[in-house]
């Protein structure tokens, strides 16, 4: 599948698959379809540019990308979404690069992740690991879309829901997705 997942821009959602699988062009993607009813902020360590947005692209109302270079400014800026989105002005939140920031979060940031839904903020991890996401993160997301995943540990996270999932998964090719729970 190449195309657009939907996903609920309110819920908490997850995209995994490993470097180059297309997962971070899909999430801007799909952030730029969310932009027109509500804030997003893709929040990415790795730099300001996701593949999908043009080079010359700016911040423009409804969409903001920022690249925090330490886990701390990622977390600071988590907490700043979680402090402006309101149920009349929601946010949501793409966190590429989830594991950078995630893999210990701490209680502020379990609080966001687990009371933000009643501010009306949403929020999308991306990453190339489930595996490095604190559990208590990942038992937030409702909905996941897999990339090509191909490490034990994370193949047997994805087998503990299905087992056919997991199966399919190693073999996927560039920007095929599958969902679930379907």
């Amino acid at each position: 599948m190449t195309d657009a997942p939907v996903l609920d821009a309110a819920a908490r959602s997850a995209i995994w698959g490993v470097s180059g699988s297309g997962k971070s062009t899909l999430a801007a993607r799909i952030a730029a379809s969310w932009a027109s009813a509500r804030a997003v902020v893709i929040i990415d360590p790795t730099g300001p540019h996701h593949p999908a947005l043009p080079p010359d692209w700016k911040p423009r109302p409804g969409l903001t990308a920022l690249s925090p270079s330490t886990p701390d400014q990622c977390t600071a800026a988590l907490l700043t979404a979680y402090l402006v989105s309101h149920r009349t002005t929601p946010v949501t939140v793409i966190c590429d690069e989830a594991p950078f920031f995630l893999a210990k979060p701490s209680e502020a940031v379990l609080k966001v992740v687990y009371q933000g839904r009643h501010r009306g903020l949403g929020m999308v991890l991306v990453g190339q690991r489930p595996s490095a996401v604190a559990p208590g993160v990942r038992s937030q997301v409702t909905r996941t879309i897999y990339m090509k995943l191909t490490d034990r540990a994370d193949l047997n996270i994805v087998a503990a829901s299905s087992r056919q999932l997991a199966a399919d998964l190693p073999g996927l090719d560039v920007g095929d997705w599958r969902q679930w729970p379907t």
